[in-house]
Formats: C-alpha cells, structure tokens, sequence
C-alpha cells in the first residue's frame, strides 16, 4: 500500500544483489503508481558487488522494469564504469580493438567474467537493449518539492532552461532533467538523453555534494533523496541518503544491507523505512 498519490519509493545502492531487487518488485509497496505520475526510483551503482553478487541478472531486472515504465533508473558511477565496459566488448567483438579496453577496479572482477562468459548472440542482444535504456536514463528527477539523484545537488535542478555542461545542454523533459549526447561509431549518431556529469563540486560523479538544496523562488523548501556511498559525511540539512551498503562489507566487518523508503514529494520527508 502507497502512502498516498504524493509518495514515492526510493530503492537505494543494489551492486548485483537481484534476490534484493526482487523482493522489493515483489512487495506491496512498489505496486503500480503510474496512474499517479509519481515513479519508483532507484538511485544507481546496479552492479559491482561482492562474490555474492550477480550482476547481468540485475541487470535484466532492472532492465525490464524501466521499459516497462515502473521504474525510473538514476545511474551512478558504477553503472557509467559498466557503460564503458559495455561499449569497450563492443569495439572489440566488432574488429574495432585489438583488445577489451578496460581496467577493472575494486569489486569488478566479477561483472567482468559475467559478461565475459555470455555467448557472443547473448552479448550482443544484452549490450543493444541496455545501450537502448541507459542512453535515455535521467541525469535526476524532481516530483513535487523533492529531487533524486544519485551522487547529490547540482544547481542546474534549479532552472527550467537551457543550460551549458561540458558542452552539451541540458534540457528538462516533463520535469526529468537529461543531457543530450551524439552516441558514435556502433550506435549510430542518434541523439540520447543521456545521464550527464556535473553532479559534483568537482565534475566527478565519483564524489556528492553534500549542500542543502536552495530554497525555491516561491519560498518553499526544497528536499533531496540520494544513493551513493555518502552516509557517513551527509550533514547538509533537507538531504536523505539511502545507501546502506548492499553487496558490500562495512568497515566494522557486517554486511550492508539494501534500503528503500517511501518519501512524501511535497513535503520531503520519509514516510517509512525497508530493509532488505
């Protein structure tokens, strides 16, 4: 049960634990909400988990409820590191590489041989629908008086207008704010909202802003719901971070646990918790 057509759900970090996804999707409290315009979210970093993890999975997952217009996907730095993986197979397995150009960091390995192991039929089929979705994922959303993103506040969720990153512009569409980008070589030069960067102080979405969100012309606050691992040095006023460690060891040896929580749009609050 929704708490109300002004509530949202948010599903934090997830890094390739799909049993968790799937008992959110499965649950009473993702329901259907299209009817109310208000979306499911979840924040980003799909992958890069532990042994445990299972990435491609996840990823087919998350896959089918985006098209299926339940959910709305923010990715994170881990989902773009995942993009670059992508299209790396890619320009190999199409005679335009010599080799896979990409270094696996920390908790990669895994996603790697995963992707690795798909027949070629397999892979191909997989990297066309996913290059398909990412490329039209929104940089952030705002519903109501509460934004989401992944990695924190950029003032660019503040105006309605064109506005210049890096070069390319952004552009809101229905109130989900996207970067427009020419995908080259094997997609095609296709225009695609495409998640931009900038979602930081220093232009890496590796990092959070950890401001308060300014108050709107109008006088009314304005909230923020993030993912990314911030928890620990979030104090800004007005901002909910909802990564709790999933697929991850926390530095006092337990294990971190995946958290979704219902948030009331107008006023910005969190209405209930979940733990999975």
């Amino acid at each position: 049960m929704r708490d109300g057509p002004s509530s949202s759900l948010c599903i934090g970090d997830l890094h390739g634990l799909v049993e968790k996804l799937l008992k959110v999707v499965r649950s009473e409290i993702y329901g259907d909400n299209v009817r109310f315009g208000i979306p499911n979210i979840f924040h980003g970093d799909a992958v890069d988990g532990g042994p445990q993890a299972q990435n491609y999975l996840t990823l087919k997952l998350l896959i089918q409820e985006v098209l299926a217009k339940r959910l709305v996907w923010l990715p994170g730095n881990h989902d773009w590191s995942l993009y670059r993986l992508v299209l790396a197979i890619m320009r190999y397995l199409d005679k335009k590489a010599d080799t896979v150009d990409f270094k696996p960091k920390e908790n990669q390995e895994r996603l790697v041989e995963e992707l690795f192991a798909l027949k070629e039929d397999e892979f191909r089929s997989f990297a066309k629908t996913f290059m398909y979705v990412f490329e039209c994922l929104p940089r952030f959303v705002r519903v109501n008086n509460t934004y989401f993103a992944h990695a924190g506040w950029d003032n660019q969720m503040l105006s309605a207008e064109d506005v210049s990153n890096r070069g390319k512009a952004i552009r809101v569409r229905r109130g989900i704010y996207t970067a427009r980008l020419s995908v080259s070589e094997t997609y095609g030069q296709n225009e695609r909202a495409l998640l931009g960067w900038g979602m930081t102080e220093n232009n890496d979405i590796t990092g959070a802003i950890i401001k308060d969100p300014p108050v709107a012309e109008d006088g009314r606050k304005r909230f923020l719901v993030i993912g990314h691992h911030t928890n620990a040095v979030v104090k800004a006023e007005r901002v909910h971070c909802i990564d709790t460690g999933c697929g991850k060891v926390l530095p006092d040896g337990s294990e971190g646990y995946l958290t979704a929580v219902m948030v009331n749009t107008i006023e910005g609050n969190i209405l209930r918790t979940f733990t999975f």
